[in-house]
């Protein structure tokens, strides 16, 4: 299939089509992606910045809790646990719950499987605090305060975080029950975007908080992997069809998982302004671009079409038409390269003009001559003609004289008059008769040929 012809005006604008608006196009994306990932970026320093201040955040609630904690089960023996002194020991325990109204319940496990509460709860007949983990954890380090996994709390049903610190004289296990609503109404606080989030994850992979999950609920998504890869850094995964970002760190007192989430969409709807902009920019420039680029074609085809012009006049014969040159650049180096080729074909055809002239002059003195050369030719022949017919004439006559015999002297003379002389001198006629008789004979040969 046959391409078709592009032209010089067609090429041109393509390359500065090209030129103008691929370079601006690029520059105005990148701009954007550059404006979209900085705002990514930005959020995503705010999500670890509300993950590092949680993970503060906690350290310390936990660090004072612990030292309250240690305190009062320093000052608690099994004395203060007798019938005689368990309301002394209770008031202990409602003051502390007091001082701390993050936590929901203060209570005293005792080595008899009997328990001591700072709000009197009732617990089932068959509750043996004996048997939770937080009392067997704390009995196995009796120096160092437990913080549990999360646990449904029997008293109020809740998933509740445990610390506990077995008593001096190690009769019982002191223990306080860390409400998640109030840890939840703190990361609440935490804002990432309009739309992040942030959730706690325990260290067996089970949800503390989060803003759609169930506390307490295992973790089975896919993107948990990456979580428990490693104690801090960040992931992408698809968060309920949403393209989002994670970033988090390990809680060195629990091995809690803080995760920040960002979702991807909120720095494209933040960088939107700016691709607007982008764009208005990129039409402005494409419509300056386009008159800067129409002049420059303009001044590059106008002359170019004036000696399109003039060649196609040139090619019909007129060669006295001129270019007019404006510019000393090389479309006027080309116009008076033009004109200059122009005037030199004027004096060729002028030069070749006259030698047609002249060439035809000299073919009609030519012929002139030609004519009286054959006329003097003519009358050469025919002179020669003549010389033939005459000397033809002049042979005949020779040889009739040569071959014709003379008389004697006597007959000559005539002296001799007698009939014997007579006879013996013969007459001129019968001299003749044989000479004729001999030419007359090679006449009809040539006749007969």
């Amino acid at each position: 299939m046959k391409m078709p012809r592009l032209t010089v005006r067609a090429k041109l604008i393509a390359s500065f089509s090209l030129i103008l608006i691929v370079p601006v196009l690029t520059l105005g994306l990148l701009s954007y992606q550059s404006a979209k990932d900085r705002l990514e970026e930005q959020l995503l320093m705010t999500a670890a910045e509300n993950v590092r201040l949680v993970d503060e955040l906690l350290d310390r609630t936990l660090e004072a809790q612990s030292r309250d904690l240690e305190l009062i089960a320093s000052e608690i023996g099994k004395e203060e646990l007798t019938e005689q002194m368990r309301s002394s020991a209770r008031k202990k325990l409602q003051t502390f719950h007091k001082l701390h109204p993050d936590i929901g319940e203060v209570y005293i496990g005792e080595e008899n499987g009997k328990m001591l509460t700072a709000t009197d709860a009732k617990l089932s007949a068959d509750y043996d605090p004996r048997k939770r983990p937080w009392y067997q954890a704390a009995m196995a380090e009796p120096d160092k305060t437990i913080i549990t996994d999360p646990y449904i709390d029997a008293i109020t049903g809740n998933v509740v975080v445990g610390l506990a610190k077995a008593l001096s004289d190690r009769s019982g296990v002191l223990g306080i029950d860390i409400q998640l609503t109030a840890l939840n109404e703190t990361v609440k606080q935490a804002k990432i975007g309009s739309k992040g989030y942030m959730s706690i994850f325990d260290a067996n992979r089970k949800l503390l908080i989060h803003p759609t999950g169930t506390p307490g609920a295992d973790a089975t998504q896919p993107w948990v992997e990456d979580l428990y890869a490693q104690t801090e850094g960040k992931f992408g995964f698809t968060d309920e069809g949403n393209d989002a970002k994670a970033t988090f760190v390990t809680n060195e007192q629990t091995g809690w998982k803080l995760m920040g989430v960002m979702y991807r969409t909120e720095a494209e709807v933040a960088a939107s302004p700016i691709f607007y902009r982008t764009l208005l920019v990129v039409a402005i420039t494409i419509v300056i671009g386009a008159g800067i680029v129409y002049s420059i074609l303009r001044s590059l085809l106008r002359p170019l079409q004036q000696l399109t012009d003039a060649a196609e006049k040139m090619s019909q014969g007129d060669v006295t038409h001129q270019v007019e040159v404006k510019s000393d650049d090389e479309l006027g180096v080309l116009a008076k390269t033009f004109n200059h080729m122009a005037e030199s074909l004027r004096s060729l055809l002028y030069s070749v003009n006259d030698s047609v002239q002249q060439l035809a002059a000299s073919a009609e003195e030519l012929s002139a001559s030609a004519d009286q050369t054959s006329k003097a030719t003519e009358q050469i022949a025919t002179t020669m003609q003549d010389m033939a017919t005459g000397t033809q004439a002049q042979s005949s006559k020779y040889r009739i004289r040569k071959r014709v015999p003379q008389p004697s002297s006597k007959c000559r003379s005539g002296s001799a008059k007698s009939p014997t002389t007579r006879r013996k001198c013969p007459t001129r006629q019968s001299r003749l008769q044989p000479l004729r008789r001999k030419e007359t004979a090679p006449s009809n040969r040539q006749c007969s040929k």
